[in-house]
């Protein structure tokens, strides 16, 4: 399959999980590229798991001079 047709695929049977069942909650931790893509539009965001890392965790360098 095409990568940008699976892309699409993925993306629209995530949307359309969403709308329906708004409340229900992905069951354990995602498989499939559809189940990443439903969670980040239920959360908003990033996982737990894929969060990025704070400025003060040890072993993050910033950048201040940027």
């Amino acid at each position: 399959m095409d990568p940008a047709a699976a892309l699409a695929a993925a993306w629209l049977a995530a949307v359309s999980r969403v709308e329906l069942s708004p409340d229900a909650s992905p069951s354990g931790p995602p498989k499939t590229l559809t189940d990443v893509i439903e969670g980040a539009l239920r959360d908003g965001g990033l996982g737990a798991e894929l969060s990025r890392p704070k400025p003060n965790d040890p072993g993050h360098v910033v950048n201040r001079l940027v």
